[in-house]
């Protein structure tokens, strides 16, 4: 019984303090200039027939910009300064995805609508909000995360579809953290004509980052290119982009399709690969497959 009281105490405290939060943000966006974020079909439909690169903002690249570390990549100066630039958003050839949490959140779960009021009061206000460019035009970073924060599940399955269209019938090259395995164990990349791995440290990867660059413009340039590599990946994106490649920082979209085929309604081990998001999730399983060791062209891993 007393359990069950500081249960409902803790939930009560937790409702308030998001009321009140809610408040000061809607008070925010009532006062206040707002970006010009677009849809996540609008987004997909850029990288598909404009053949734009992506980068993206989540709150993992914000809190490298505050200079603060994030679980796999540690405070680094340089990358915080570029985030900065790149944030900007002066490269035509790259979108510039950031989180559209300007707009209300009807279809999030609680639990994400609670997170992202909670940063945008206390990180976008006034520390990510003056460093945007308002005549610039944003894209939706959440293509990534089509499943595990909605209330209504029934439209990841079309969204999935539609982020395969990027690489349908095209020779792709993934750049990832060493333990990520993206597509391995699930059909995310079965309508790929070919696929390549660059294998690459799966935490503080931005420390090697001109040895990665270096490789990645080794690539042919009529690949597409997929990265998963945390905040290293938005700058890899820009940069790949300026030299003629077109490059999507792909994030977290093969975790989401793993949750997606599992149908859960929580954040889950996938036992093969990294989930840097669940307790556990760095302890990885003995894995051996002979078709993505096949796939392997470069280990950049220190």
């Amino acid at each position: 019984m007393k359990n069950r009281i500081k249960n409902m105490y803790i939930k009560f405290k937790i409702i308030i303090k998001y009321i009140l939060q809610n408040i000061r943000v809607i008070i925010y966006k009532s006062k206040n200039r707002l970006p010009d974020v677009k849809s996540f079909d609008e987004t997909i439909d850029k990288i598909i027939y404009d053949r734009k690169s992506l980068c993206r903002f989540g709150d993992g690249e914000f809190n490298i910009i505050n200079n603060r570390n994030i679980g796999f990549q540690q405070n680094n100066q340089k990358l915080s300064e570029r985030l900065k630039d790149i944030l900007e958003n002066k490269n035509s050839n790259c979108l510039v995805g950031i989180p559209n949490v300007f707009t209300p959140m009807k279809n999030r779960t609680f639990r994400f609508r609670v997170f992202w009021t909670k940063y945008f009061v206390n990180n976008i206000i006034g520390n990510i909000d003056n460093r945007l460019n308002f005549n610039s035009i944003y894209y939706d970073s959440f293509i990534s995360r089509p499943y595990i924060d909605y209330k209504d599940r029934n439209q990841a399955k079309y969204k999935f579809n539609k982020l395969k269209e990027i690489w349908n019938n095209k020779e792709i090259i993934i750049i990832e953290g060493e333990n990520s395995r993206l597509g391995i164990g699930n059909d995310l990349f079965s309508n790929a004509k070919s696929i390549g791995r660059i294998l690459c440290p799966s935490k503080d990867a931005f420390e090697y980052y001109d040895e990665i660059l270096y490789r990645a413009k080794k690539i042919d340039k009529s690949s597409v290119i997929l990265i998963a590599l945390g905040p290293t990946a938005t700058v890899l994106a820009y940069d790949l982009s300026n030299y003629g490649y077109q490059a999507i920082d792909i994030g977290h979209t093969d975790i989401e399709y793993e949750w997606f085929l599992s149908n859960t309604k929580v954040k889950i081990n996938i036992p093969h690969k990294f989930v840097n998001e669940v307790d556990g999730g760095d302890i990885i399983q003995t894995f051996k497959n002979e078709e993505y060791e096949n796939q392997i062209i470069e280990r950049i891993i220190i």
